[in-house]
């Protein structure tokens, strides 16, 4: 990837204000850091939120030290924001702030969702050790944090950081991996008109499945209900999305489905993005990390440059000049 100029800040999303013993404190803030070209930028920024138990860093940088996504979308063109779930990474809490959570997953749980044993003949783009204490499994691992165990307030504190991060940033594009889904797919329907479009990266799911360990999504692909108007879901109804699935990932027949509900049900523009159909085989769950991942990122862009109007812009009206530049 050749140099790049750009432009890189970051800040904080604030919290709900919670008065408890010492003192006010805030419960579940979002950091979110960001880096756009020095010129030349496109219109719409994209917004990277990290899956259940990681955190940003899953979009910085693979597990072999390349840089992640974001600096590949950024090389395309595009403002990125990373964000750091509430109760992740820098935006980390305590139980008595944030509330009660469950176990850290431990590598052996990183080592069966991201390189399982019995997927070494097809999951052919890990090439690294699939034990738990391996240096690639022990970069994963080494980000783990504990989700909340109420998957509905998790639906609800991630999305409206994301709609506030929104307010600040304007129109804009949100990938999404994993458990990140829910919170992007709320967002959407939260703010409508601001999200142009929406990337899911192996999302929760099926429609109505439960998640072992952490929770029921009880409103298709959400734990919240949907607002609805006379014209469907806002924010979802029309919006172009992408549901991108690794043909080695042990989730792709639930991401098939969440195309089928999302198209089916909600309206949505939803297309199923198996990378096996781009020419892109053997990926699992943690495709945008895995040795072909700047191949993968190239085929998301290229499916929001046939389905986003965009044009380009000399500079980004976000990030704003007032959270500095880095």
């Amino acid at each position: 990837m050749p140099p790049l100029s750009t432009r890189r800040g970051g800040f904080w999303i604030e919290g709900d204000h919670v008065d408890i013993a010492g003192g006010t404190h805030q419960h579940g803030p979002m950091w979110a850091e960001w880096e756009a070209p020095g010129s030349g930028a496109r219109e719409l920024p994209v917004i990277f939120l990290h899956g259940g138990g990681g955190q940003g860093t899953d979009w910085l940088t693979t597990p072999d030290g390349r840089p992640g996504w974001a600096r590949a979308f950024v090389a395309a063109g595009f403002a990125s924001y990373v964000v750091d779930r509430p109760g992740h990474g820098r935006a980390s809490q305590t139980a008595e702030v944030f509330g009660p959570v469950g176990a850290q997953a431990p590598a052996e749980q990183t080592a069966f969702l991201f390189a399982p044993s019995d997927a070494v003949d097809s999951q052919t783009q890990w090439p690294w050790s699939r034990q738990p204490h391996s240096a690639e499994i022990g970069q994963l691992a080494a980000a783990n944090s504990a989700l909340l165990t109420d998957l509905a307030e998790v639906n609800r504190i991630d999305a409206a950081r994301v709609a506030a991060l929104l307010d600040l940033t304007g129109p804009a594009i949100v990938v999404s991996h994993s458990l990140g889904a829910i919170g992007a797919w709320t967002a959407s329907n939260m703010r409508q008109g601001l999200v142009r479009a929406i990337v899911a990266i192996e999302p929760a799911g099926p429609p109505f499945g439960t998640i072992p360990g952490v929770g029921t999504l009880t409103s298709g692909i959400t734990v919240l209900p949907w607002i609805t108007s006379a014209d469907g879901i806002p924010g979802i109804t029309g919006t172009p999305v992408a549901v991108v699935s690794g043909s080695a990932s042990r989730f792709r027949g639930g991401a098939a489905a969440v195309r089928d509900y999302l198209r089916d049900e909600c309206g949505a523009r939803a297309d199923l993005l198996a990378l096996a159909d781009q020419g892109l085989v053997g990926n699992g769950h943690g495709l945008m990390y895995e040795r072909n991942s700047d191949e993968v990122a190239n085929a998301v862009i290229r499916w929001l440059d046939s389905r986003v109007v965009d044009g380009t812009s000399g500079v980004m009206d976000a990030p704003r000049e007032e959270f500095g530049e880095g």
